[in-house]
């Protein structure tokens, strides 16, 4: 009798230590996934202005000014360029992913030229970026994009410019796309805006 109960005894403690086994292996490896889980990508919705400055890092006068600029631009070559300025990457993802990914939802650029360009800059990771629709690749391609960024905007940001930066920015992309199509002195949201307002006073009229 004696000698069943430590056999009982035994086999209870084996049990035990099987099992506590068991969950720390899954805790550990719950653990592990969990570490190795990358955070969740936002695509943010598409921007409201040519130039928009979500870090408050521009000088609001600087932010109107470019704004009005890259709208004229619009007007003279019906080419669609748009700078945003966030605080940080909602992504894991390399920049050049994730930027595509972001401008392609976007969806910048007239229909049928695919000329529009995204200047991508985020702060706190001190990355930048430029996205470019295939009807300006020719005019800037991804050696003048770094350039770009290399010379006229990273020199300046490092010094805390980012008017200065971003002012060079544009205007060297400007420069660089100039001539590469011609616009109708309307913008592609002036035009849209006119054909809606046609369709309903043709609706409405007796």
């Amino acid at each position: 009798m004696k000698n069943f109960l430590l056999k009982v005894k035994r086999c209870s403690v084996f049990f035990l230590l099987v099992c506590s086994a068991l969950i720390f292996a899954s805790f550990s490896s719950k653990s592990s996934a969990d570490d190795g889980k990358q955070a969740v990508e936002v695509i943010p919705p598409p921007p409201a202005h040519y130039f928009n400055d979500y870090a408050n890092v521009v000088s609001s006068a600087t932010a109107s000014r470019l704004d009005s600029m890259l709208e004229d631009y619009e007007r003279q070559s019906s080419d669609q360029i748009v700078v945003v300025v966030f605080p940080k990457m909602q992504s894991d993802a390399p920049i050049k992913d994730y930027t595509l990914r972001v401008a392609n939802s976007w969806k910048v650029g007239e229909k049928g030229k695919n000329n529009g360009v995204s200047l991508f800059v985020f702060v706190q990771d001190r990355k930048m970026y430029v996205q470019v629709g295939t009807g300006l690749e020719k005019a800037l391609p991804d050696a003048a994009c770094q350039k770009i960024l290399d010379t006229e905007i990273s020199p300046r940001l490092k010094q805390g410019d980012f008017d200065g930066g971003l002012s060079a920015g544009v205007t060297a992309i400007i420069a660089a796309t100039k001539g590469v199509f011609q616009g109708n002195d309307h913008t592609a949201k002036e035009l849209q805006n006119a054909n809606t307002n046609a369709a309903v006073n043709s609706a409405i009229k007796p």
